[in-house]
């Protein structure tokens, strides 16, 4: 049972199989945070509560970049497109059309990849929540090579005297960035402080890679990471917790098997000590105007 308390969560019995492993209060939020562990699962659960009756879920994951074909994110896109209870051509955008959602999206970093849901009616939160959850833990991809196609990589003839072209939506993102000065310097920046070393790996990099991204290789990714035991679920607001919780643990985290995944190679590495100096191009379209954008 959980009990409100001044916008913290008091604990006073076991909820359905979590364990319960530090408080603490972020007085600018007004809100009281107490950590749990799933412990069949491995999953962590933080519960942020406070008055604010924008109700927010998270699922976050670990996803260090083992190498710059830009899997991590290729991955994050195709994972909300179908799952097996909710078969779809693209559910990510089902859903915006058929939800009382105030934000949803996902984002994929160097180090993790997060999948944000926000909404005012906790009811649709928790159906928001079902949708995501299902991508966890049976997404299409795994089984139909045509997400990988439309959102990593696919070659297209738009007729017979055409070109053969490379698209994708992810490659088509990742050519965004191939003249922002501030990125490439970024870039730059981690490839001369961490030389061959899984840290000097920048998202973004599929275009430049495009012969190692494959359907194959975008899989690892789902099997590298994408355990309950390596995530971080996160519950904001002022919500029923202990509805939700035992929503969570019903429904997923008691189905799930505890996966131990070791990414110590990936974030245990030891940087050289000393100084770097780099002379790097940026690259720029021709007939750009090149002043003041060195």
């Amino acid at each position: 049972m959980i009990k409100k308390k001044n916008n913290t969560l008091e604990m006073t019995d076991q909820v359905s199989g979590f364990r319960e492993i530090e408080k603490s209060v972020i007085e600018q939020l007004g809100a009281g945070i107490t950590l749990y562990e799933h412990e069949k699962s491995g999953a962590q659960v933080a519960c942020i509560k406070n008055d604010d009756k924008e109700l927010g879920f998270n699922i976050i994951y670990k996803t260090p970049y083992v190498d710059e074909t830009d899997t991590n994110h290729v991955f994050e896109h195709a994972i909300l497109a179908s799952s097996q209870k909710y078969p779809s051509k693209d559910i990510f955008f089902d859903m915006g059309n058929k939800s009382y959602n105030t934000f949803f999206n996902a984002f994929t970093y160097p180090t993790f990849t997060i999948y944000p849901l926000c909404s005012k009616s906790e009811d649709q939160l928790i159906k928001m929540m079902d949708v995501y959850l299902s991508c966890m833990v049976s997404p299409d991809i795994c089984k139909d090579k045509n997400f990988f196609k439309r959102e990593a990589l696919r070659y297209e003839l738009e007729d017979m005297d055409s070109p053969l072209l490379m698209k994708g939506t992810v490659l088509s993102e990742d050519f965004g960035f191939l003249t922002d000065v501030e990125s490439n310097a970024d870039d730059n920046v981690i490839h001369a402080l961490y030389p061959g070393m899984y840290a000097s790996n920048c998202i973004g990099k599929a275009h430049l890679n495009y012969k190692e991204l494959t359907y194959e290789h975008a899989l690892e990714t789902y099997d590298r990471f994408y355990s309950f035991g390596n995530s971080l679920i996160i519950l904001y607001g002022d919500m029923n917790f202990e509805r939700v919780m035992n929503y969570l643990e019903k429904e997923y985290l008691s189905k799930a098997e505890k996966k131990q995944i070791d990414l110590s190679r990936y974030t245990n590495e030891q940087v050289n000590p000393g100084f770097v100096e780099e002379i790097v191009e940026s690259p720029a379209y021709e007939d750009d105007n090149t002043e003041h954008a060195a």
